[in-house]
């Protein structure tokens, strides 16, 4: 890594970055193991997002795609999953004096969702669970704080976080009727079949995001996150802290890119539901004004919210500069 220098791109210029600028020969030493281990794309991609776990590398892009008709390689993001590695080890790269590219960090805080007050009647398992839920909400709290003075200064990284876990928060953002969908390819008997279905339709935090977990653990998250891949439609909700750290890897939307996504959430509305073709006729109209600068994003949001009403991809256009 000491003998490589990257090119970048700004604006019409390109740049060139030595990522082990500033850091000692320890860290050098261990960055470059680990890149050479495991991904040493993310020194050549446009913006990475960091993550920790099977399911966030496997839903993210799916995610992406299904919602904005886009791949994270088109949009010039890698996602990496860090595994074991800690955050800190493969972001400090990222920064003024290294690499000008953006890193956005995702994880969990696992705030708690049910109730841990100890009770005499509670089994082994159940005992075993609250007291780790404990732990992790604990432990949560301090990888925020120690993210978040991590990054400050650096304008290169920042750090996303789930309320609970991704699993969860996937649930909580209004995907339950995609998890719904892989509950008969993880459960076989009738009785927890209407059991998963009830809790995962509660609306209650603590019954779905319990039973989401669950599921997971049974099948393991990465298998179960590929499961809901296949039940992924346009219709999926990214969840917030997601949005937001796709929208700050990427940067500022271009018009073209915009008008593309539009035109995907058109198409997918047209094709069940023919009747918002006259509707959908006009707003495209706005859509080639708008890429003729002839009005701005937010006339463009105004359209939007009349033409795809209730669409999901209204949180994108609402948060893009």
């Amino acid at each position: 890594m000491s003998n490589v220098n990257i090119l970048g791109r700004r604006g019409a210029f390109c740049e060139a970055y030595q990522p082990a600028t500033g850091l000692d020969p320890a860290q050098v030493t261990s960055i470059q193991r680990y890149l050479d281990a495991v991904r040493s794309n993310l020194l050549f991609a446009k913006s990475v997002i960091l993550v920790e776990g099977d399911a966030e590398e496997i839903l993210i892009p799916v995610l992406v795609k299904k919602v904005l008709g886009l791949s994270v390689d088109e949009l010039g993001i890698s996602v990496i999953n860090i595994r074991s590695t800690g955050f800190k080890n493969v972001a400090v790269l990222f920064h003024d004096i290294r690499i000008r590219k953006r890193c956005a960090i995702v994880t969990d805080l696992d705030t708690i969702f049910f109730d841990t007050t100890p009770n005499a009647a509670d089994g082994d398992a159940l005992a075993a669970r609250k007291r780790k839920a404990i732990g992790s909400q604990a432990a949560g709290a301090l990888r925020k704080i120690d993210l978040d003075a991590f990054a400050v200064g650096n304008a290169w990284v920042q750090s996303f976080y789930a309320t609970h876990t991704f699993e969860v928060d996937l649930l909580g953002s209004g995907n339950h009727e995609a998890i719904v969908r892989t509950v008969d390819k993880v459960y076989k008997a009738p009785a927890t079949i209407t059991q998963a279905t009830t809790d995962l339709r509660s609306g209650l935090i603590d019954q779905g995001g319990g039973r989401t977990l669950t599921m997971a653990e049974q099948e393991g998250k990465g298998w179960f996150a590929i499961l809901l891949a296949q039940t992924l439609d346009h219709q999926a909700v990214v969840p917030g802290y997601i949005r937001d750290a796709v929208l700050f890897a990427h940067g500022p939307f271009s018009r073209p890119l915009i008008m593309r996504i539009l035109r995907h959430r058109m198409n997918r509305m047209l094709a069940i539901d023919r009747a918002a073709r006259p509707r959908l006729t006009a707003f495209n109209a706005e859509v080639e004004r708008f890429g003729r600068s002839e009005i701005d994003l937010p006339t463009l949001r105004a359209a939007a919210a009349t033409a795809l009403p209730g669409d999901v991809v209204h949180a994108f256009l609402a948060e893009m500069a």
